[in-house]
């Protein structure tokens, strides 16, 4: 699998996007810093080829532009092919602005997500849209992590990159 820089610097969901969080929406400020850190520590990690970081900020499975990946040692592998052919255009990824929007604001922005991320449960998803200056922009697909709480609810306890694309 062969993967183009672009793609690569997907480490994030659906393309270039406008700075500033959208107004109007329902999201929390909380809920929204919490995806924003994740997606900035996600881009971080694959800047400096942080393998570890990668593995620990994504999701089992990961979609890497409607290709998924499972399994540990699966993704590892993925992440060292992808790093070893980018190593020297990496850098830039620390440049990137990050917006973090919800579902709604996404449809709108984009229009409905590609069949390739069909079998995510997008509505419950956080979509983190990185800009660059002078590329293509990437977008991060977060999803929340659970925990099962008292009584057997369940308790949001952060984000996960599940999904990266140009």
């Amino acid at each position: 699998m062969t993967l183009p820089i672009r793609i690569v610097a997907m480490a994030l969901l659906l393309v270039i996007a406008q700075a500033g969080t959208p107004k109007g929406t329902a999201e929390t400020a909380a809920a929204q810093t919490t995806a924003a850190d994740v997606a900035n520590e996600f881009l971080l990690g694959l800047a400096n080829a942080e393998i570890d970081k990668l593995l620990a900020l994504g999701g089992d499975p990961f979609d890497f532009d409607g290709e998924q990946a499972r399994g540990a040692k699966e993704i590892e592998a993925f992440w060292k092919r992808f790093l070893k052919r980018n190593r020297a255009s990496l850098g830039m990824l620390q440049s990137g602005e990050i917006n973090v929007i919800g579902y709604t604001e996404a449809l709108k922005r984009f229009g409905p997500a590609p069949k390739k991320f069909a079998h995510l449960a997008l509505k419950r998803c956080k979509f983190a849209v990185v800009s660059f200056r002078k590329r293509n922009g990437l977008m991060l697909i977060l999803a929340p992590t659970k925990l099962r709480g008292t009584l057997g609810h369940r308790e949001n306890r952060g984000w996960q990159v599940v999904a990266a694309t140009d």
